[in-house]
């Protein structure tokens, strides 16, 4: 089936371009999308004017959109909630960057023109690419960070990952304190303090109470 494309079509062509398409494909497609209109010969004739104001429009859309995307500088700062473990709440969706792109140069982007295979869910640095007119394309560094920082736009950040604990190392650190609490417990050697034995100590107080004189014996021999 011959139809005069109205919009353009990713993968077929332009705003007035003629294209044989499959009668499904227009049908259910691209007719019910208003993307395109059955080849009539009112159509066919209207078709080069139709491509010449699109062609126009695309120059003019390239132009405006490449000053847009040197203005964020490659870079996009997300900040977002993070918990204590440095896990996002949540994620970053294609909606949250376009929103944030948006907001940032002032103008709508279409969802379509980012290319984003899955939800962000982590911090760090994230390549992304972004079709901001029809030829019109940059590659964006999206950086997500902790919304607690207050970083300046444009800084650099780093982000250094955290090592996995492993069961060895989680003995070894165990050891480690209980080997902290035993050696506590024993006195230095230059402490001033003297050790005392309570087994002497209770002998000699034994030995001691043998060797004192008896003082009800002492006085029965003085009366006798």
């Amino acid at each position: 089936m011959k139809v005069v494309l109205i919009q353009e079509v990713e993968n077929l062509g332009i705003a007035g371009d003629i294209k044989d398409v499959k009668s499904g494909y227009a049908r259910n497609y691209l007719m019910p999308e208003e993307l395109a209109v059955l080849a009539t010969p009112q159509e066919l004739a209207a078709s080069g004017a139709r491509r010449e104001r699109e062609l126009h429009r695309r120059q003019q859309l390239n132009l405006e959109m490449e000053s847009v995307a040197a203005s964020l500088a490659d870079q996009l700062l997300m900040p977002v909630k993070v918990g204590g473990a440095g896990q996002l709440y949540g994620s970053v969706s294609v909606t949250d960057i376009v929103e944030s792109i948006s907001n940032l140069v002032g103008v709508d982007i279409d969802r379509k023109a980012i290319n984003l295979s899955s939800p962000i869910r982590e911090q760090g640095h994230h390549e992304i690419s972004v079709r901001f007119a029809p030829d019109v394309f940059a590659e964006l560094t999206v950086t997500v960070f902790d919304d607690s920082m207050d970083p300046a736009p444009g800084l650099d950040f780093t982000f250094e990952e955290e090592e996995e604990p492993t069961f060895q190392g989680a003995i070894a650190q165990i050891e480690a304190e209980e080997n902290e609490i035993d050696g506590s417990e024993i006195p230095s050697e230059n402490s001033d303090d003297p050790i005392v034995d309570d087994e002497a100590t209770k002998i000699e107080s034994d030995k001691g109470s043998e060797d004192e004189p008896n003082s009800t014996d002492e006085t029965e021999i003085s009366e006798n």
